[in-house]
């Protein structure tokens, strides 16, 4: 699963639209939210629910963008 969330990453960045490094963080906090002990009385999140937080977020960043993505060479994704 971490290498196919970094291959993401990677085509996302090569595409401009998010960053490397922001998707790391982002896989980084999904994959911790699976692998750590859960507070007392919680249950560890179940693989549907990750995939219904990553599409969430995936949703969110298209509203946000609802009017474009403007790039740069040198910047990259100027919204993110």
């Amino acid at each position: 699963m971490q290498l196919a969330l970094q291959q993401r990453a990677l085509a996302l960045d090569q595409c401009n639209l998010v960053t490397y490094g922001k998707m790391q963080v982002w896989h980084e906090r999904l994959i911790r939210a699976r692998l750590e002990a859960p507070p007392e009385g919680f249950t560890k999140p179940s693989f549907k629910q990750l995939i219904a937080a990553d599409k969430k977020l995936f949703l969110e960043l298209a509203a946000r963008t609802k009017d474009g993505i403007q790039s740069t060479a040198a910047a990259g994704p100027s919204t993110f």
